[in-house]
């Protein structure tokens, strides 16, 4: 093998998009928030020309257009979940409102990072508080796997707000796991690519306004679906002058 042939088999090897992107937001076992800040800075300048790059590239091959659709939905809080990678407790994914959210408090079971592609949101962080002070809401406990998901009613919880943060697109930030927050999605179509990291416990809280119960049916989308989607985020999000 000639020196070229090696460096186009070595490029050929390295790799791209989505791919690198996961690569680069690996994180140690030790992490900490310096950790987290540098792969927040690393997913924000992969965004929204990486993504339209990523969602070109999937609409051409068909074999991983139904691998993503077999895990990807529409979530109960108004958004479409589109799950673009999954590798060693990494998950990337593209969040695009299409509807009214539920918007109600919740945490996680994984730290994530965010970063706002298009529009804008509202994010807002509680903790819990002493029963009778603050805001009450009912609280759930909901279970989640790769096919269905569940919730169960656990009785009053009662929360403050203690910050509202208003994020615009190029902007990015992230939360650990536990931490109670809500997203309110300022403007149709806003759009956001969330990098999950290995889940830290089995379920996660979701507190509703009372008598009000949190949507958590799964309408999985299919293949067609998925690529319908695409399309039509590709066009809405292309520079002017672009058809997609």
């Amino acid at each position: 093998m000639n020196t070229h042939e090696a460096l186009s088999s070595a490029a050929a090897a390295r790799p791209s998009g989505l791919d690198a992107l996961a690569h680069r937001l690996a994180l140690p076992a030790g992490r900490d928030g310096e950790h987290l800040d540098l792969a927040t800075t690393r997913l924000a300048a992969f965004g929204l020309r990486g993504v339209r790059a990523s969602l070109r590239s999937l609409l051409s091959d068909p074999a991983a257009l139904s691998a993503v659709a077999s895990r990807s939905y529409r979530h109960g809080n108004g958004f479409l979940k589109i799950v673009l990678h999954r590798s060693q407790g990494l998950s990337l994914r593209l969040h695009v409102q299409d509807g009214s959210a539920e918007e109600n408090v919740h945490d996680h079971r994984w730290t994530f990072a965010s970063t706002v592609l298009t529009g804008a949101l509202d994010h807002d962080l509680f903790h819990d508080v002493a029963a009778g002070r603050g805001l009450r809401f009912d609280e759930w406990r909901y279970v989640r796997d790769a096919h269905s998901a569940q919730k169960h009613a656990l009785g009053p919880a009662w929360v403050e707000r203690h910050s509202r943060h208003f994020v615009s697109a190029g902007q990015s930030y992230w939360l650990g796991a536990s931490h109670l927050h809500r997203i309110r999605w300022s403007s149709p179509g806003t759009s956001t690519l969330v990098a999950t990291w290995a889940a830290e416990r089995a379920d996660n809280r979701l507190l509703s306004s009372t008598e009000v119960v949190p949507a958590t049916a799964i309408e999985q989308l299919s293949a067609n679906a998925l690529a319908a989607s695409l399309e039509r985020y590709l066009i809405t999000t292309a520079p002017a002058g672009r058809a997609r």
